[in-house]
Parts: structure tokens; sequence; C-alpha cells
């Protein structure tokens, strides 16, 4: 069942990772804006701890170099049955931790059981 209290997380500073969950959750939507020169990849993960590097995500998605991407998951949001965490990797389709360069700004709400 959804619950429609949403919350918002965000960064304080720059960062190359965010652990915005660490219950079941859905997501709502986030931007990330990456202050970096160069492109880089923005992973998902559907975790509630920090997955080591060489993980794979569940989705990941480019952000050019300083740009901003906005994410939305529609009134359902994205179900996350372990946690969220979001990364910058150098690497696409495997977790090899980034530089700190990106500010999240995250919705979720708790899943609730049915």
């Amino acid at each position: 069942r959804i619950n429609m209290t949403i919350f918002n997380r965000k960064t304080s500073a720059y960062v190359a990772d965010f652990q915005a969950a660490q219950n079941p959750c859905n997501l709502y939507g986030f931007s990330v804006y990456n202050s970096g020169g160069t492109q880089i990849f923005l992973q998902l993960f559907d975790e509630a701890t920090t997955p080591a590097n060489g993980a794979t995500p569940d989705v990941f998605y480019t952000v050019a170099a300083n740009s901003e991407k906005l994410f939305y998951f529609g009134e359902k949001g994205m179900p996350l049955y372990n946690g969220l965490y979001l990364c910058n990797s150098s690497t696409d389709i495997t977790k090899t931790l980034g530089a700190g360069v990106c500010w999240f700004h995250v919705q979720v709400s708790p899943m609730e059981n049915n």
C-alpha cells in the first residue's frame, strides 16, 4: 500500500553517494546536480546499505557536466523493497564510486505493509 506522507531528503554538500532510505519506500522523484566538468553515470540501487564497488545497479542514467537532471516516477512512485542508495560512478553497469560532485534532492515515502 502507498503511504502518502512524502519526505524530502537532500544532501547538504556535494557528495559521491547518498543513502536516501534504509527501509522499503516508494520513490516519487529526485533531482541531481553534477557540479563536475565531465559527464557522470548516476546509479540507483534498491539497497538498505552501501553496495560494494563492482555491484550492479538496478538502473543507471547519464548526467552531463555542470548540469541538473530531474526524474519523476509518477503518482504511485517506484517501489524499492530494501531502501534507496544513489551514487556517482565512473562506469555505467558496475559501481566504481566517482568524485563528490553531486547534489541530491529526493522525494520518498515509507512503504506500508498490505
